[in-house]
């Protein structure tokens, strides 16, 4: 799954605010609705119960921690069950400093999360058992079957107002390494 872009219910009060109704006439998620479908989305997954779920990018709304916290809640509940989550970042989900709650007529910035509050926040989606991680973004490999190797690319520039994803020289080289790595050993690789 991609583009959760999840937005905790506690954030929002409806009717909604001015400045929530101008983000909300100015985008097409469904911000509002993200709770209800996210679980709808893992309630079908528990229910087809694969090895593992990818989640590529974009978890949360703006990278409110409060956000990110309910999402990893979530994901919990599958490993708890058996099923492996992997995540990778998107360009919205940290040091996102659009990050804010829209509660009664108060809009208000709020905690995002950086690059390190990632990996701990999701520590039980991927980044808490890796083969291998990349030392300069939050890139890595896991292997949630035996003999697939799984590379989540960390595309995110991790400045203000940056949304286009690039990759370092250093993440390239990085997932050159990795690829020689894993035709060595003899793995499947996917990223």
């Amino acid at each position: 799954i991609s583009d959760i872009h999840y937005f905790d219910p506690s954030l929002f009060t409806l009717p909604a605010n001015a400045h929530f109704k101008g983000y909300l006439a100015a985008d097409r998620k469904l911000i509002i609705e993200s709770s209800a479908i996210l679980k709808n989305v893992l309630a079908t997954v528990m229910t087809e119960k694969p090895d593992f779920l990818l989640v590529t990018g974009d978890l949360t709304k703006d990278g409110e921690k409060v956000s990110h916290q309910a999402v990893a809640a979530l994901f919990k509940n599958l490993s708890d069950n058996g099923i492996k989550v992997l995540v990778i970042p998107g360009n919205h989900d940290v040091n996102n400093p659009a990050a804010a709650s829209y509660l009664g007529t108060e809009t208000a910035k709020i905690d995002n999360i950086s690059a390190a509050d990632f990996a701990t926040i999701y520590s039980n989606c991927g980044y808490g058992n890796t083969v291998e991680r990349d030392p300069n973004s939050l890139s890595y490999v896991s292997e949630p079957v035996n003999g697939l190797w799984i590379m989540g690319i960390d595309a995110c520039q991790y400045a203000p107002s940056a949304t286009a994803g690039t990759m370092t020289p250093t993440t390239l080289a990085w997932v050159k390494k990795i690829i020689t790595e894993a035709k060595a050993k003899n793995k499947i690789l996917l990223s």
